[in-house]
């Protein structure tokens, strides 16, 4: 698979008079030396990063710097030092450069394969910094798309567990921890916990992998909401329902994926089975798009866990459609995943995608058909996606389960939705 069906081509607009190489492989390796000339020959400094989508270093990028020569011909200039961290440094005299971040094979900036940015050092000892390119995620790659009927788009929001401050990527929690408006600390929060390991071993949308991820669940005291207004019930979810309380809102028109990895418990306490029942009293919880603006309004999509499977349930204009799935394994790693139109009018459109046997490759299959109703619930402008466990307290008193490589992909709307 390619991405450059959705990239154009990024022409240079300079000429190069000598070609040689300035920087070149950034490498997350050991620090480097200090640059030449800081402190030295008294020359001045650029210096800057190439990061990830996710703000993690980048490698095999190249960065070239040229000399600004009146509109004639621009000269590659010096070499560089190689640095940790995915950063750069160039040792220059005052003048006027222009700095080209070259993307690896198969990479992109968002504005094509290069991106450039052009600076001036005024003196022999100014540092100019913070020149810096982040690259957009690898998507089109065969690993993460593997079954899908697309292959490319853009991750416009994720969470994967790279940090144990999940309140920094969701901006919301809801649990007996995070109460109201109270500040929250998430070192005293034992119902969200971190790992560093052991999470879905198996590429991303992205092509990358990572090895975090968080455990959510019910064991614990009430949110305050639930105390104050449903006492019978109680959660522990990742993310609110306004624009600086979610990790991302989904708005009228877009074409988006959602997709996650989530281990369910080997031994589960839900009494429920998907085949009979439906709602948290006798299922739990598992995620949900709340409909949300100008407040929050009802769940229009949601996944529940039974104590034999999982159900997926979309509030259609005539009621509710659900997905029965019984036997599904427990203790691995399943990837639950959504394609939807986001729309409050019958141009909305969505169908639901899996990887749930828990092998080693990824081959996501289609869950249901295609169908076509409002995915925004009327009265709301958006929806906003939240995770974890959220259950009736007097039948499932205690639950949790474990989640990983939370993505939202912006595609085309013209991109095929599969065969029936």
């Amino acid at each position: 698979m390619s991405i450059n069906h959705f990239r154009r081509a990024h022409r240079c607009r300079w000429s190069i008079a000598t070609v040689l190489t300035a920087i070149i492989l950034l490498t997350t390796g050991s620090a480097a030396a200090e640059p030449p000339g800081r402190g030295q020959d008294k020359r001045g400094v650029i210096e800057g990063a190439v990061t990830e989508l996710d703000g993690s270093p980048a490698s095999s990028s190249r960065v070239d710097l040229f000399i600004l020569n009146n509109n004639r011909q621009d000269l590659l200039a010096s070499t560089t030092t190689e640095s940790a961290g995915g950063t750069f440094s160039f040792s220059v005299r005052k003048g006027c450069y222009a700095v080209v971040f070259v993307a690896p094979p198969g990479r992109s900036f968002p504005a094509g394969p290069t991106s450039r940015v052009d600076t001036c050092v005024t003196s022999n000892s100014q540092v100019v910094s913070g020149i810096n390119a982040t690259l957009e995620s690898p998507v089109g790659q065969d690993d993460g798309f593997a079954g899908l009927p697309f292959d490319g788009g853009q991750v416009v929001a994720a969470d994967y567990a790279l940090t144990p401050e999940a309140i920094g990527v969701w901006n919301y929690v809801t649990n007996g921890f995070h109460l109201g408006l109270e500040s929250y600390d998430s070192s005293t929060d034992t119902q969200v916990t971190h790992q560093t390991s052991g999470g879905d071993p198996l590429p991303t949308l992205g092509g990358q992998t990572y090895q975090g991820y968080r455990t959510l669940t019910t064991d614990g005291p009430q949110s305050l909401w639930d105390a104050a207004n449903q006492d019978d019930h109680t959660r522990s979810q990742l993310g609110g329902w306004g624009p600086g309380s979610s990790l991302h809102l989904s708005g009228e028109g877009d074409r988006e994926f959602i997709v996650y990895s989530v281990r369910l418990s080997a031994d589960t306490p839900i009494p429920g089975s998907v085949l009979s029942h439906t709602g948290v009293r006798w299922l739990s919880m598992v995620s949900q798009f709340k409909s949300t603006l100008p407040s929050g309004n009802a769940p229009a999509i949601s996944v529940y866990e039974g104590r034999d499977g999982l159900q997926l349930r979309v509030r259609e204009n005539n009621g509710s459609h659900y997905v029965n799935i019984d036997d599904v394994p427990r203790g691995v790693w399943l990837r639950i995943g959504i394609d939807v139109h986001w729309s409050t009018g019958n141009d909305g459109a969505y169908r639901w995608w899996g990887d749930l046997d828990g092998d080693t490759t990824i081959e996501f299959k289609p869950l249901s058909d295609l169908r076509r109703t409002a995915t925004i619930l009327p009265g709301s402008e958006a929806a906003a996606f939240n995770i974890g466990p959220y259950h009736h307290v007097e039948t499932i008193p205690t639950h949790g389960r474990d989640y990983a490589n939370v993505e939202i992909l912006s595609h085309s709307a013209t991109d095929s939705w599969g065969t029936p």
